[in-house]
């Protein structure tokens, strides 16, 4: 390889070596002679030291296929996937949807506010299947609210029916905050009428009692009670499970 006068020759090297007239780093890890370098502090993300523990991790496997035409129909099945925030939800789609030689990704049982949702740039070009994965019968409904925490204050007088279990039924004084919360029998006058089913639903946050309410499956008593308790027991993440039974 010739180079103009006062050069040095440079040629591409193999991954793992080193190209040939090319100076160690000085930010490198170690040296030729065993001697441990500090890295050199930059602003690039590669530099940023990682994280103490996981942010992210996906259960799959692959399957390679290919058509009659040679192109290449591989898949992908997530089987379970969990990312803490954006950027890990971000790095571990990219890579599942970016594996060489697959043409599709079948995923597990996801949120229906899951981040992939918003990561795709064409969700029309996916297939989403809506399907029914929690199930929530309230056996002890004074326990059950004041045993969650709420979005807002919410001081509010439930009648509840419930037919199988008749100490779930009457009415229930619910004082809550984000901090706590109580719940007795009460002879007040109720504001929200409801079955113990619906109470479920609105429980865990996934579906509100504003919703139910213009199903006609809540009834509301006290003007403005509605409105004030769907608030409160709404959550800012749907429930989900990832795993069937």
């Amino acid at each position: 390889m010739h180079a103009p006068p006062g050069r040095t020759p440079v040629r591409r090297a193999p991954p793992g070596r080193r190209p040939v007239g090319q100076r160690p780093p000085p930010g490198g890890p170690e040296t030729p002679g065993g001697r441990a370098r500090t890295p050199r502090a930059c602003g690039s993300p590669s530099c940023a030291p990682r994280p103490a523990s996981p942010r992210g991790y996906a259960l799959f496997r692959r399957k390679g296929d290919w058509a009659d035409t040679g192109q290449p129909q591989g898949t992908v099945k997530v089987r379970e996937s969990v990312a803490l925030d954006a950027a890990a939800a971000r790095a571990l789609w990219g890579t599942l949807t970016d594996l060489d030689l697959m043409a599709g990704v079948h995923t597990g049982r996801l949120a229906v506010d899951d981040a992939l949702l918003h990561l795709l740039t064409d969700l029309r070009g996916a297939q989403v299947r809506l399907h029914d994965g929690v199930w929530l019968r309230l056996l002890d409904v004074g326990a059950a609210l004041a045993g969650r925490r709420y979005a807002a204050e919410v001081d509010v007088v439930l009648e509840v029916r419930d037919e199988l279990l008749p100490a779930n039924a009457g009415r229930w004084h619910l004082r809550g905050s984000a901090s706590g919360a109580t719940a007795v029998r009460t002879g007040e006058a109720a504001h929200l009428v409801l079955d113990v089913a619906d109470l479920a639903s609105a429980y865990l946050g996934g579906f509100s009692l504003a919703a139910l309410a213009g199903a006609g499956r809540v009834t509301e008593l006290a003007p403005g009670s509605l409105a004030a308790a769907s608030t409160a027991f709404g959550s800012p993440l749907a429930p989900a499970i990832s795993w069937g039974f």
